[in-house]
């Protein structure tokens, strides 16, 4: 079996459990395992298991990167992924929460953090990472975001020569495949087509998404392409998915050349537990890694260089056991030090907020009996429309700037709506079936910093030590604050109203008045978590940069033949969902590898 639910036997309905059993029975397979049951690639005879590259992990960015360096026919290519192959139950839209704290979750969780997620156990934050062929591409809500040119921009005027947004905007191109004949009409400069990876909005509509947009046009914000550059404003969003199924980074990027290209070897269920350097002339030699199918320690060879791209909190914990890290933590967890190098600082992500909340009149609902859902999955798996093929009511975005910023075009603040309920066990599983509606408010641009360390009492196997300490930059509580507020306008709009949108007053914070600044002070101290967006950790970076890992060409410093490239090296973030410049940086890191071997 492939997939596994969480287990909830103690707190679920049995209405609940029957539902996943069924999902387990339909949907629990991969249609990637014939690529692994046929026949293994590994060498059992004495030869030595040589390849020219070695990526380390099958990601957003390590799919992409084992797709474009095995165009090269001359060169043999190995990806490793610690997960299994991607199941099938992945590819339903409106099933994406299903997907977390199942076994295709690594389970980490942070230490206990200063200023969010205070409802949690010990506020610790579940951080959800994808183990899994395609990483948390396999698991998120599917959101293409690009992020704003100033995002890039920002990046070169740090001193990363090549990485501005006119640098950038052909990569992301390269990969994309628009389906939206609107937005191609609207901004044909903007977007690709023909790549691996589709973008297009879900082909269901949800009923409510037009009123949310016009509620945002009733307060004066037009109508956008949120990725064409400039950013505020409101929009539809758009997904990566095909014909009502989610397209990840494996489906995209790996699937339609597995098998096909004989260079290319993809090894899932490998985790990789240190890459090999040695120790004076500091040159990668290659990877060694645990093989869970035959619970055996193997190593691999690389000729030319290792590429790791394990995500912001497996990338670093991957560099320290290797030996380069903080030299003093490396050696207090007994490991050898290769490069004292800033590993592990930098930590950020979006902050996430949910200030508001609606009662829905009936005929804006949306709930389903057991009986029906199980008939929308049976529809879905024949036909990939109806209500599953989408997210329901997150189908809407809109960007928003407070006076913390002032640069034409650029947000600080994101605003979206998602459907809830409190009387249907249906949408805790499924994002389709709602009767209650929230807005939830993402601080685009942190400035709170974090770091992740090894845990010295079990480096290899432990999860890293996290530690997030969003929201401890009193910056970061003031522009949120003043998002709220913007955002609450919206809440007393006459479109939503029309709709049946009835705003509710949360438990939290009741002994301050509605809407004033107090109250919503309460709300950003209280009821602040994480996006699952972490980056950083890895820092791309000139030689002056003291918290630098990786140059502007991704390679680590101090180490020959050793890149990182994914979501850890992004020195700030970008304004919105990661996934999408995630793939461009595993484009870009591409071309630059062909660049210097070519």
């Amino acid at each position: 079996m492939t997939w596994a639910p969480a287990n909830c036997s103690g707190s679920c309905t049995s209405q609940v459990l029957n539902f996943f059993t069924f999902l387990v029975q339909y949907l629990g397979f991969s249609y990637d395992s014939k690529f692994t049951s046929t026949k293994t690639d590994e060498k059992e005879s004495g030869l030595r298991d040589e390849f020219d590259f070695i990526v380390v992990g099958a990601g957003s960015a390590g799919c992409v990167v084992a797709n474009r360096l095995s165009e090269i026919e001359e060169w043999k290519v190995l990806l490793l992924e610690s997960g299994d192959e991607e199941p099938a139950v992945t590819g339903v839209p409106g099933l994406w929460p299903v997907l977390r704290s199942s076994s295709l979750d690594y389970g980490y969780y942070t230490e206990p953090e200063p200023a969010i997620c205070a409802a949690a156990a010990n506020k610790s934050c579940h951080v959800v990472r994808g183990k899994v062929m395609g990483g948390t591409s396999a698991l998120n809500d599917m959101i293409y975001a690009r992020g704003n040119k100033q995002d890039y921009n920002d990046w070169e005027n740090l001193g990363n020569a090549g990485w501005g947004f006119e640098d950038v905007l052909p990569y992301f191109k390269k990969s994309e495949d628009a389906r939206d004949p609107l937005l191609l009409a609207k901004n044909p400069d903007s977007h690709g087509t023909g790549g691996y990876l589709t973008t297009e909005q879900f082909p269901y509509k949800n009923k409510n998404g037009r009123a949310i947009i016009d509620a945002w046009k009733e307060l004066g914000l037009e109508e956008v392409d949120y990725n064409s550059g400039s950013q505020i404003g409101v929009s539809n969003l758009q997904f990566n998915s095909i014909h009502g199924s989610r397209l990840s980074a494996n489906g995209a990027f790996i699937r339609p050349i597995r098998g096909r290209r004989s260079n290319l070897v993809v090894r899932p269920n490998s985790r990789v537990t240190r890459v090999m350097i040695n120790r004076y002339s500091k040159r990668v030699m290659g990877v060694e890694y645990f093989c869970s199918k035959t619970s055996t320690l193997k190593m691999v060879y690389a000729k030319k260089e290792v590429i790791i791209s394990a995500g912001a909190f497996d990338s670093p914990k991957l560099l320290m056991l290797s030996g380069v890290g903080p030299a003093e933590h490396l050696r207090e967890a007994g490991i050898w030090v290769v490069k004292n190098s800033p590993v592990g600082r930098n930590l950020h992500e979006h902050t996430v907020i949910v200030p508001f909340t609606f009662d829905l009149k009936k005929e804006s609902r949306t709930t389903s009996s057991f009986d029906d859902m199980r008939n929308d999955l049976v529809y879905w798996m024949s036909s990939h429309e109806g209500v599953l093929s989408s997210t329901g009511l997150q189908s809407t975005v809109a960007f928003l700037q407070t006076s913390f910023e002032s640069r034409p075009g650029v947000p600080d603040i994101q605003v979206g709506f998602a459907g809830s309920s409190t009387s249907s066990d249906s949408a805790s599983i499924a994002t389709s079936y709602y009767d209650k509606a929230v807005i939830f408010l993402v601080l685009l641009k942190p400035h709170s910093r974090g770091h992740l360390r090894l845990n010295v009492s079990d480096p290899l196997w432990s999860q890293p030590l996290i530690q997030l300490n969003s929201m401890t930059d009193p910056r970061d509580s003031e522009i949120l604050v003043e998002g709220v507020k913007l955002a609450s306008k919206v809440t007393r709009t006459k479109s939503l109203k029309q709709k049946g949108f009835i705003r509710t007053k949360p438990a939290m914070c009741q002994e301050y008045e509605v809407d004033s600044r107090e109250y919503f002070e309460c709300f950003v101290k209280r009821y602040t978590f994480t996006s699952y967006h972490p980056v950083g950790t890895c820092k791309m970076g000139p030689k002056r940069d003291k918290d630098a890992v990786v140059d502007p060409r991704l390679r680590v410093y101090g180490v020959t033949g050793l890149r990182v490239i994914d979501a850890s090296i992004m020195p700030q973030t970008t304004r919105g969902s990661i996934n999408a410049p995630i793939i461009m940086i595993g484009e870009k890191g591409s071309d630059m590898i062909k660049e210097d071997w070519l």
